[in-house]
């Protein structure tokens, strides 16, 4: 594949307050909800 057919993408999320729900609900929930949040921006987010 060439460099010019490469695709890139960035995104960013501040998911604020997040120590307090690792903190709540166990660090391997929230390792769970940072890949169904990595999942969801794959699926929803538009390549443009």
């Amino acid at each position: 594949m060439t460099p010019s057919l490469l695709e890139f993408r960035r995104c960013y999320a501040d998911m604020n307050h997040f120590k307090l729900f690792n903190d709540q609900y166990g660090y391997w929930r929230g390792d769970e909800m940072i890949r169904l949040a990595a999942r969801l921006s794959l699926t929803h987010c538009d390549a443009q």
